[in-house]
């Protein structure tokens, strides 16, 4: 990459354009630019970088401070450059954001931030992502690299000279790439604490199933089991634990089970035995009972029967009528339950007619939502590209603005020239008349003076006195004087005549400056319209620019328009966006709740047809339809049976009572003396209470058992189920060890934080590889530069095993044999070894860089603090390096006011200085 011409406005310490000629300092080459401090030096380099890749050259500089403060409030801000890459040539203009004057109305506006790009074949590209990119592949290095190897800014490259392990980490990291090894690293890192978490988590886990263990109160593993519950056991300790408490607790449920059901056998023998025995106790003593009331009974009865025998006839009668009311009455219930039975199911079904119609609501709704958002998506998927096209559209507003704008200076511009041209034509003809009138003058001065000297010897002549020596040969007689001419001028004629010749040559030299000067303003702004109508016009003449101007500003009246439609579409587009998601959610709410509705209406329908089909099942059941039909019934037997109970009430009141205490007691008898007649064994001998005491004692033993059982169940559960889980938490634990263990050796040793060791990231480990190269490089110029005193050399072993290290730097004085940092070098030694490493971080970046070249390269710096023997040798390295087809540009401040400054007289004849 070379620079063939800069143009800044309104740009640092440059209050208008400025157009720099730099094709003119040829392909080769070492040049000086100087100048005071604030003269602009240090903006060039800005500008050439900034006009590049959109920032200024150092990193103590902002793009949003590039604004000139001296500048007319209408003067643009921007850096255009021209330059030269593989044989092709380029045109690129930024612009910064700033503050202008309205176009139109009173008050500023903010003028965006621009770049455009003219390509060789005519393509010119507007939008800012794509501008750097191009100029990142045309150049082939990224900013970073750029003020690396070809734009060397002032105090930014002694940085790296004293800087620590650290922080040339994080240079070298940008430069080279390493960040890949830093993410390698911070994923270990990562992976570290992920690795502990999970052996905290599982140890958590194990400690958690292990504190779940349950031991007896007095059990002689109660100790043990205390230990593995606080987590003092191992692992394996504490599953041999578990599993001792399982084993005992599984045979202790078996011995109860067995004990429980030897409890339940014998139980049931002594409750039969105790049936039996509490049977023929109550058998006795009714027996006795009844053998004393049978004789009276008997006679009863006999009295009975005779009143009975009159009544009989009518007896089923009756019994039948009192037996069909107390049916029918024993029935009336059912009639009640299924009326509210009906009832309730009259009520689902309005509410089942209620939920159908809330569903067809819903539906409905749904619907009319549904389409509605249908309707909303389907614009919106129209307007998919509206902000897009809002920042497409801006975009060629601006630069069709910019080009306006442009145009319009182009035309000022050519308006300017031509008065300047005007102006040096004046001058030029003022310049000849001045001229003829110098020479009509001097040549008249001429003759006189020719005149006067023909004379001289009559003057001489006129003040010859005899005896007086003549002050030619030094006779004192003087026998033929020389005559004066009749026409011969005075000395004081020859003296206004040369005086008048002497102003007009001065009048005439005036006139040349200031037609030289016209000729200079006017060239050098002819040359910057060129650049700016080749930027605007290409191969148009600048004649067309008034039409251009015309056609864009036409242009612009129908692409705001188009911009305006644009702005309403995208807005409509963010409305959508933020409404279409909340109604989503909201449908979906709304389909979640039909169909919960439609599951409800289905389960209250299917609950309705079941109940209104046991209703009928139950109704056609039924004797009579109705209950008054069934009531009516139930009193007509009734009274049927009332009154045949009234006619033969006595008689069948006496005859029943009598009959039924006579069988009842006959009946009692035979069945006690079968209960008494049964039995026998053992148990005859055993009476009542003694049985119902040993049963009591029985089933409170009993009791006892089932409850230590439940209890020890409950025991081998829990443990059962501990030990399962503890055993698969226990071997988690073990296995992410592992894994914790070789992946934080792996880490400590990638993090450089091994205990003893050297702390050596594996990132800094691969930057010490370009460091060496770097320094390979660095020390060719250096030990040119020291005469041979110097050399640099990367520190091998840290001073301390506390900080990070592996680029850490020393300096070899070969002049008495001594290793020393860096920082013990003096300020001219260090601005040496700055300048040194600098270099050689330049070539092996370019070396890197893929045999990217680039034919420029510029140093900033104040070279004036080195004596002249150093200087001397810090140039003859530069011119070196400026050698065959690359320019080397260095800034710096004058020694002296002479025009030549001390840099550029210690550089070749070849060298280039310019004035700033």
């Amino acid at each position: 990459m070379r620079p063939l011409s800069l143009t800044i406005s309104a740009f640092g310490p440059y209050a208008g354009r400025v157009t720099l000629p730099l094709d003119r300092l040829g392909t080769s080459g070492l040049y000086l630019i100087t100048g005071d401090t604030g003269a602009g030096k240090t903006t060039i380099f800005d500008a050439i970088a900034y006009a590049l890749y959109g920032e200024p050259s150092g990193m103590s500089r902002d793009a949003s401070m590039l604004r000139s403060k001296y500048a007319e409030p209408g003067t643009p801000t921007e850096a255009a450059l021209v330059f030269e890459s593989g044989g092709r040539t380029y045109g690129i203009r930024r612009n910064p954001e700033y503050e202008r004057p309205k176009a139109r109305g009173d008050g500023l506006t903010t003028e965006r931030a621009a770049a455009e790009l003219r390509l060789p074949d005519g393509r010119v590209l507007t939008r800012r992502d794509e501008v750097d990119a191009a100029v990142r592949d045309i150049i082939g290095v990224d900013r970073a690299q750029f003020s690396q190897i070809a734009m060397l800014a002032q105090g930014e490259f002694q940085k790296l000279l004293l800087a620590d392990t650290r922080q040339r980490r994080d240079i070298f990291r940008e430069i080279f790439r390493t960040r890949i090894y830093a993410s390698f690293q911070e994923r270990l890192r990562e992976e570290t604490a992920a690795c502990q978490r999970a052996c905290e988590d599982a140890k958590k886990s194990a400690a958690q199933y292990a504190g779940g263990i349950l031991c007896a109160d007095g059990d002689p593993l109660w100790p043990e089991a205390e230990r593995a519950r606080r987590g003092e056991l191992l692992a394996p300790e504490t599953a041999a634990v578990i599993d001792r408490l399982v084993v005992q607790d599984a045979l202790r449920c078996d011995e109860l089970r067995a004990a429980i059901s030897d409890a339940d056998k014998s139980l049931e023998a002594l409750a039969a035995s105790l049936a039996r025995e509490e049977s023929r106790e109550r058998a006795r003593r009714e027996l006795e009972a009844a053998k004393a009331r049978r004789g009276a009974l008997a006679q009863v009865c006999a009295l009975a029967d005779e009143a009975l025998a009159a009544a009989q006839k009518a007896e089923p009668e009756r019994e039948a009528a009192l037996h069909a009311a107390g049916r029918i009455e024993a029935g009336l219930g059912v009639y009640d339950e299924l009326e509210a039975k009906e009832a309730d199911a009259a009520e689902r079904e309005n509410q089942l007619r209620a939920l159908r119609r809330e569903q067809a609501a819903r539906k409905t709704a749904y619907g009319d939502a549904l389409a509605a958002l249908e309707a909303d998506r389907a614009e919106r998927s129209g307007l998919e590209n509206a902000v897009t096209a809002v920042s497409e559209l801006t975009a060629r507003r601006d630069a069709l603005t910019r080009r306006a704008d442009d145009l319009a200076a182009l035309l000022d511009e050519a308006a300017a020239i031509g008065r300047l041209r005007e102006a040096l034509r004046a001058a030029q003809e003022a310049y000849r008349a001045a001229d003829e009138r110098a020479d009509a003058l001097y040549l008249e001065a001429a003759a006189l003076r020719r005149a006067f000297n023909d004379n001289q010897a009559g003057v001489m002549a006129l003040r010859l006195r005899d005896g007086e020596p003549c002050p030619v040969c030094g006779s004192v007689t003087h026998p033929r004087k020389a005559s004066l001419s009749e026409n011969a001028p005075l000395e004081a004629d020859v003296e206004r005549a040369e005086s008048a010749a002497a102003a007009a040559s001065d009048e005439t030299n005036a006139a040349s400056e200031r037609a030289g000067v016209l000729k200079g303003q006017y060239a050098a702004a002819a040359q910057a319209m060129e650049v700016r109508r080749q930027l605007l016009l290409g191969n148009d003449a600048a004649e067309t620019a008034r039409d251009r101007l015309a056609e864009a500003r036409s242009a612009l009246t129908a692409l705001e328009e188009e911009l305006q439609e644009a702005k309403r579409r995208s807005e409509r587009r963010a409305a959508l966006d933020e409404s279409i998601p909340p109604r989503e959610a909201a449908l979906s709410e709304q389909n979640q709740a039909l169909v919960a509705s439609a599951l409800q209406i289905e389960r209250r329908d299917s609950e309705l047809a079941a109940l209104r089909s046991q209703l009928a099942e139950r109704r056609a059941a039924l004797e009579y339809p109705t209950r008054t039909e069934a009531a009516a019934a139930r009193d007509g037997y009734a009274a049927r049976a009332a009154a045949l109970k009234k006619a033969a009430d006595d008689a069948q009141r006496a005859h029943d009572e009598a009959v039924r205490a006579l069988d009842a007691l006959d009946a009692g008898r035979a069945q006690l003396e079968s209960v008494l007649a049964d039995g026998g064994g053992e148990d005859d001998e055993r009476d009542a209470d003694a049985l119902r005491a040993e049963k009591t004692a029985l089933e409170t033993r009993r009791n006892e058992l089932n409850e230590r059982y439940t209890r020890a169940a409950h025991r081998l559960e829990t443990n059962r189920l501990a030990l399962e889980r503890y055993t698969e938490a226990a071997d988690e634990l073990k296995s992410r060890e592992e894994r914790y263990g070789w992946v934080r050796a792996m880490y400590n040793t990638a993090a450089g934080t091994v205990p003893g060791k050297e702390k050596l990231m594996l990132e800094t480990y691969a930057q010490t590889a370009y460091f060496d190269r770097i320094l390979r490089r660095a020390n060719v110029h250096l030990m040119q530069m020291s005469g041979g005193q110097y050399d640099l050399k990367r520190r091998r072993a840290a001073s301390d095993l506390r900080a990070q290290s592996g680029l850490e730097l020393d300096v070899i004085d070969h002049y008495n044999g001594t290793e020393r940092s860096v920082r013990t070098l003096s300020g001219g030694e260090s601005f040496l070894a700055s300048l040194s490493l600098a270099l050689g971080l330049s070539e092996e970046i370019q070396a890197s860089a893929g045999g990217v070249r680039l034919d420029t390269l510029f140093v900033d710096e104040g070279f004036g603090s080195l004596d002249e023997d150093t200087l001397r040798e810090a140039m003859r390295v530069l011119h070196g390096l400026a050698g065959g087809e690359r320019l080397v540009g260095v800034i710096s401040h004058a020694r002296s006011s002479s025009p030549n400054p001390a840099p550029a007289a210690a550089a070749p004849k070849s060298a280039y200085n310019m004035r700033v």
